[in-house]
């Protein structure tokens, strides 16, 4: 990571733009208030008095109403940078470090509980032990891994020591959040997980 009066003074838009994105190429960015063309669909908004489907537009309310740019909503990303992310994250823990990313630094939010005994890494989630809870399902290595899941229902998961991760971007609000639906991307994201886990020990 760059020095702290690099970090001073920025927007966190333009602070990702170049200090994450541009040294890793990647294209996701912060589109604010201003909707972000090619975008998927996530629900209806009611919201303005008129329901239409919010499409290019951070659908968190409390996001939205700060402008659309906060740290846990209103990134735009494709799956192609998902993956340069994953991969960067990876390599800089093992010692490689890629973008402006510093080893010492991720190794700190892949390693440092939030509160002593916690299952929270700083910014991450480990799986749960206990068989049938986990998101990330029961295949997922249990030491090592850490992951993060968002509310319209993407999920990343990253396997430290085999070198390995596993992304789903889907949407489970579409058309709208209420209904049965956090069960049912639990039980997907489970599902997924546990398969690519299978194809990917298969080809070791």
């Amino acid at each position: 990571m760059p020095s702290s009066s690099a970090r001073l003074g920025a927007p966190l838009e333009d602070a990702f733009r170049t200090l994450v994105a541009e040294p890793l190429g990647l294209a996701a960015r912060y589109p604010g208030t201003t909707a972000l063309p090619g975008s998927v669909a996530t629900e209806l908004d009611e919201r303005t008095g008129a329901p239409a489907v919010v499409e290019g537009r951070v659908h968190d309310e409390n996001a939205y109403f700060g402008g659309g740019i906060c740290g846990h909503a209103g990134l735009f990303a494709r799956i192609g940078d998902v993956a340069t992310f994953a991969a960067a994250i990876i390599d800089t823990a093992h010692g490689t470090p890629r973008g402006r990313l510093r080893t010492d630094v991720v190794t700190r939010f892949l390693t440092d509980s939030a509160a002593s005994g916690a299952s929270w890494r700083l910014g991450w989630d480990t799986p749960s032990t206990t068989p049938g809870v986990s998101h990330a399902g029961d295949r997922w290595p249990r030491t090592g891994s850490v992951g993060h899941l968002g509310f319209t229902g993407t999920s990343l998961w990253l396997d430290l020591p085999r070198r390995r991760w596993v992304a789903l971007l889907t949407n489970r609000v579409h058309p709208t959040r209420h209904g049965p639906s956090a069960e049912a991307i639990k039980a997907l994201r489970r599902a997924v997980n546990d398969t690519a886990c299978e194809l990917l020990d298969a080809r070791r």
